[in-house]
């Protein structure tokens, strides 16, 4: 479970419309071949046969899974991500971002996020994604 502090963008990805987000998240934005901005990201887990397993120790995800909230005791049903609450998968604007525990069996993974995205600062400079 990730936190951020201060939301700074809450947009769409994966679209073939360049989201509006401020200057300084430019740079995280790229367009796939097809066409669709995404943003590029980086984060930790363990693989475990074709699963990724976050570093949370929750359930494993495929490459192309889709975010659900799992909270408990969650306020309601909701799409992740939510801004009021941690949901959703993380992700760094860089993997040498401090706040990463990286220790043995961790994979560093850059990854496309798209859908609802939100941007929050991070501790030490840098961007937290949840998407």
């Amino acid at each position: 479970m990730c936190r951020g502090n201060r939301l700074v963008a809450d947009f769409v990805a994966g679209t073939d419309a360049r989201p509006g987000l401020p200057e300084e998240l430019h740079e995280h934005l790229t367009m796939t071949v097809n066409g669709l901005w995404v943003v590029w990201a980086h984060k930790l887990a363990r693989q475990a046969g074709n699963l990724f397993v976050p570093l949370t120790r929750g359930p494993g995800y495929p490459s192309d899974a889709r975010a659900e909230c799992r909270a408990r005791g969650s306020r309601a049903v909701h799409e992740a991500p939510d801004p009021a609450c941690t949901c959703g998968f993380h992700a760094l604007s860089s993997w040498r971002l401090p706040g990463l525990p990286v220790r043995g069996g961790v994979m560093a993974l850059t990854v496309a996020l798209s859908g609802r995205v939100l941007a929050f600062e991070w501790a030490g400079g840098g961007v937290l994604w949840a998407g």
